[in-house]
């Protein structure tokens, strides 16, 4: 899979009726966070041909899918926008799945390369945290 057509396929699993909703912010169950995420994917157009591995898109999914279950059980109507939305901070634009505000991550840039550091990483494998482009702060060289 391409990010063009992750992209694509992202897309799609928005109907012309809630993209209306979105853009109208009329949509109680989004956060802002992400109903900003989702109109910026809706609005993006080339994402590139870089490969993205099928395996890790759906592990994401997988684990993102029994969070959700877990700790927000009564609330489903959530979860399709936080998972369109970690799936495209994380595999196209490579950016941190949580705002800024909510976690405060550093952001740095180095000869042109951007770093993020977050202070909550869980650093254990099979959590959502292993697919977010922070690294842990306690990595961070000041």
């Amino acid at each position: 899979m391409t990010k063009n057509s992750l992209l694509t396929q992202l897309k799609k699993a928005i109907s012309p009726s809630e993209y209306t909703l979105l853009l109208e912010d009329r949509l109680s169950h989004i956060s802002p966070y992400n109903r900003r995420t989702i109109l910026e994917i809706m609005e993006h157009t080339e994402a590139g041909d870089t490969s993205l591995p099928l395996s890790e898109i759906q592990a994401l999914k997988g684990i993102l899918d029994s969070y959700l279950s877990r700790y927000l059980p009564d609330d489903p109507s959530t979860w399709k926008w936080i998972l369109l939305s970690c799936l495209y901070l994380s595999f196209i634009r490579e950016e941190p799945m949580h705002p800024q505000k909510l976690v405060h991550y550093k952001k740095t840039v180095t000869n042109g390369k951007t770093s993020y550091y977050c202070p909550v990483k869980n650093m254990e494998k099979d959590t959502v945290c292993s697919f977010c482009v922070c690294e842990n702060m306690k990595k961070r060289i000041l």
